[in-house]
């Protein structure tokens, strides 16, 4: 009936309409088309942004963490040749206080005066032996941080520690050679002359 009343209102219109009341050609179904057809669009669009943001995410990622991972080897690297530079230095300073405990003992035997470079000699082995260990706690740094500037923070300060030691050490050592003398000999007549006037 409904039918029959659109044919004769408008025949263009009852063209549109089935039997079931739906639109099988003409202008609506265009525009019911098209909407779809953008919705599609939209919905494309929209999971290409998503793909879009997830590939940019996932190489910002892939790219830090290459990053990171460079870092931490530049550090490790630096690390290591600190550490192999540190362990020559303290070679070289333990052979040098080989030698002048070696001088100390034969102007000792000598008869000369060595006690002041003896305690010198004592002094640049502490330092030694305190480098050495820094050394130890140097070759155990954690360079996992994530930042580059951690792990350079981390080996300057054991590294400073270290600088000191061998520098404390070097200078004493130079100190045992000045106080050296092996022409001063102890005199065993000045020595009871001494006390005689006492």
């Amino acid at each position: 009936m409904v039918l029959a009343m659109l044919t004769v209102a408008s025949p263009a219109l009852a063209q549109d309409l089935d039997v079931r009341g739906g639109l099988n050609s003409g202008p609506g179904k265009a525009r019911i088309e098209l909407e779809v057809k953008m919705e599609e669009r939209k919905a494309s669009s929209t999971e290409r942004r998503a793909e879009i943001k997830t590939n940019i995410e996932e190489r910002k990622a892939s790219s830090t963490a290459k990053r990171i991972e460079l870092q931490q080897s530049i550090a490790k690297r630096m690390a290591g040749h600190a550490s192999q530079m540190f362990s020559a230095m303290i070679e070289r300073l333990e052979k040098l206080a080989e030698r002048i405990q070696s001088r100390v003992d034969k102007v000792k035997a000598e008869g000369g005066v060595t006690t002041e470079s003896e305690r010198f000699l004592a002094d640049a082995k502490i330092d030694i032996e305190q480098a050495k260990t820094s050394l130890r706690l140097f070759a155990s740094i954690d360079l996992s941080a994530d930042k580059l500037r951690d792990n350079f923070t981390k080996i300057r300060e054991v590294g400073t520690e270290i600088k000191g030691h061998l520098k404390e050490a070097h200078q004493s050592l130079v100190k045992a050679i000045r106080a050296l003398k092996p022409g001063a000999k102890v005199d065993a007549r000045a020595s009871t002359t001494v006390q005689t006037l006492q």
